[in-house]
């Protein structure tokens, strides 16, 4: 990439300059302030203006729709030298992403700057290079439970619909108010900058000034187990609960991705929604069972096993999936008569060639019959698997091999 001076600034050239924290504006550094001086036009939100308005230059306020703002800047840009100021790094959870994909990266000169993740590891002088970032400005996702199951800090960027109260509830509801400390850093930066650090059981019940960060840090891995979970771990009625090889091949099946999005359809006890999780930083699961006394199992197993990542629905699937986000995957392990109702459901919602993998665990060959006749139907591709598992027991000094129930496993792929 060619290394541009402020003197050799010319359109169509854009910069987009991290300003730093809220209480530092006035601390321009010397090479900033030239980019600054060769502006002719700043964009930049509205808490910058007192400062853009020291310089001699058009201004422009950001406001919504960005789309806007984007389109306009690059326009402004074929004639004019065009600054936009930001706070932070523009490319760290800012709008530097945004922008390059509306104007070009090549036309793109970033001046980063402290974050307000930094800004709060340096005054907690812990190192950051460990530290799994999230924000919840744009969606509400719970993968950041994956990463504290196993020990690792997380940090947050917060929104006003998803505050430090809201992260701090989920997670004391999943039995982790002993597990983790919560530092919570408030207007970073600014005369009123607080810092605290407090348990989310705490947390949950303050109010905490915006702009803020949360940073959670483990006192010590929670995973249970590095392999699969045996049947007795979970609640469960008797029998009814996956067993520990046919999960392996479940989720085999799946091919979950980091970031999925994870439908679990007759979910029982949860047991493929909570290996799902242990297995893959999942951005959400949405486990749904129509029992309400299997749907109680599952809501305790999702606390004890500090999976936040799975929201439990009690109800049929076919009256709940139209409310649910798309999934990128869809597990059915629980149907009985209806799994024709249900395939026809997703797809009647995401029609055949946006439907997500599907796949559905069976132990009877009407339910195998159903599903291949739907798919069938509707001219999707599906594939059998025929699972038999016998486990040891003691026998005398010796032991033999007791068969579980056969299960068919059917994918369903567009």
């Amino acid at each position: 990439m060619k290394t541009v001076s402020p003197e050799e600034w010319s359109p169509p050239l854009v910069v987009i300059a991290g300003m730093g924290m809220v209480g530092e504006y006035h601390h321009i550094p010397q090479e900033l302030e030239n980019w600054l001086k060769r502006a002719e036009v700043i964009v930049c939100g509205e808490s910058f203006l007192p400062l853009a308005n020291q310089f001699d230059s058009e201004k422009i306020t950001i406001k919504s729709p960005l789309i806007a703002i984007i389109e306009q800047v690059k326009q402004l840009s074929q004639t004019r030298r065009v600054l936009i100021m930001t706070s932070g790094d523009p490319l760290f959870y800012g709008i530097g992403r945004q922008i390059g994909e509306g104007i070009g990266r090549d036309q793109l000169i970033v001046l980063p700057n402290v974050t307000s993740l930094q800004y709060l590891f340096s005054k907690l002088a812990l190192p950051w290079d460990d530290v799994i970032p999230f924000s919840l400005h744009k969606e509400d996702r719970r993968d950041f439970f994956y990463w504290l199951r196993l020990g690792r800090k997380v940090a947050i960027l917060t929104s006003p619909g998803r505050s430090p109260s809201f992260i701090a509830e989920l997670l004391e509801h999943h039995l982790m108010n002993e597990m983790v400390d919560v530092i919570i850093g408030e207007n970073l930066g600014t005369a009123r900058e607080r810092i605290s650090k407090v348990t989310p059981r705490e947390a949950a019940s303050k109010h905490w000034e915006f702009p803020n960060i949360v940073a959670i840090l483990p006192k010590v891995a929670v995973e249970k187990t590095g392999g699969f979970l045996a049947e007795n771990e979970f609640l469960h009625d008797r029998g009814m609960i996956t067993k520990r090889e046919v999960r392996a091949l479940v989720l085999s099946a799946l091919k979950l991705r980091p970031g999925d999005v994870l439908w679990d359809v007759g979910a029982g006890s949860g047991s493929v929604s909570i290996e799902a999780c242990y297995r893959v930083p999942l951005r959400a699961v949405h486990a749904i069972e129509r029992n309400p006394n299997r749907y109680e199992q599952l809501k305790a197993n999702i606390c004890n096993f500090h999976c936040g990542e799975i929201t439990p629905h009690l109800g049929e699937a076919t009256e709940i999936i139209d409310k649910l986000p798309p999934p990128d995957r869809i597990f059915i392990g629980g149907s009985g008569k209806d799994l024709g109702t249900i395939i026809e459901a997703v797809l009647k919602r995401f029609g055949k060639g946006k439907m997500p993998l599907i796949v559905i665990s069976a132990v009877l060959w009407d339910s195998v019959n159903e599903a291949i006749k739907t798919a069938q139907t509707h001219s999707i591709h599906a594939s059998l698997m025929h699972i038999q598992i016998a486990r040891s027991v003691p026998l005398g000094e010796s032991f033999r091999f007791e068969p579980l129930s056969p299960v068919f496993l059917i994918t369903l792929e567009p």
